[in-house]
Order: structure tokens, then sequence, then C-alpha cells
């Protein structure tokens, strides 16, 4: 995040029906150091006690402050309308309660050894620099 900060830039996550989506974006100055900083992320996450905790509190306020907004609740709705013993009939969003149990964060370790594979996951690279830099900037 420092550096980022330096470099004009901002991170964020989001998570849908099908994908989570981790972004960032940097000054041109920024974006090599960007993507190597944001690369070690996925390659070796450190899954300490206090991130868990802080993503927990952030999926949490993110829940509250959907409670009262009219979209969030008719998608929630139409969850709970749905046949009972398919995955979209989950509650969608979690929330401290629904989330945090003994041993969250060897079960987040257990979803990432699973599911943060190369051969499961797209990077998008966007930038002025030239496709070839970029080829290289991914590999």
């Amino acid at each position: 995040m420092a550096y980022l900060n330096k470099n004009a830039g901002m991170y964020n996550a989001y998570t849908d029906l099908l994908e989570t989506n981790y972004f960032f974006s940097s000054s041109n100055e920024g974006y090599e150091g960007g993507i190597e900083r944001f690369a070690q992320f996925f390659i070796k996450p450190l899954f300490t006690e206090s991130c868990t905790d802080r993503e927990l509190n952030a999926v949490n306020s993110e829940h509250e402050k959907n409670i009262n907004d009219d979209m969030w609740r008719e998608f929630q709705l139409s969850r709970f309308l749905s046949k009972k013993d398919h995955p979209y009939n989950k509650f969608g969003t979690g929330n401290l309660k629904s989330l945090k149990h003994e041993g969250i964060r060897d079960d987040l370790i257990k979803f990432y050894n699973t599911y943060y594979s190369a051969n499961l996951m797209c990077l998008v690279l966007e930038s002025n620099k030239s496709i070839e830099d970029l080829e290289v900037l991914a590999e």
C-alpha cells in the first residue's frame, strides 16, 4: 500500500457470483514495481492472523453497508427464493457471524492451495507500454 501511495496508485478487490477480481493502478513510473508487489500476493501470501481478521471485518463492513440497499436486498431475496439445495440459495456476502469461526485461517489457506493456481486464473495488464514489454512483465 505504501508503494502504491508513493506512485499515485490504489488497489481493491471484489467477488461476484463466479469470480474474484483483484486490481491495482499506479503511475507509469510505479507500474513495474506495482506488478512485482501485486504478484507476490498470489505467489506467497502472508495469511497472518491480523490480516485474516482485517479481511473478515472488511467483508462484514461491506455487508453492513449493503443491508439497506434495494438492489442487494432484491439480490438476496432471489437467492432465498431459489431451489433450497442449490449453491445459489446460500447467503450471498457473508458477515462476521457467518464467516468467523475456529479454523477460518486454515480454511482460507486450504482454499488458496486448491483454487489459486495459474491454470485457473486470468491476468490482464493495461498500460501504454508496448505489447512486447507487457508480455515480458507478465512472464
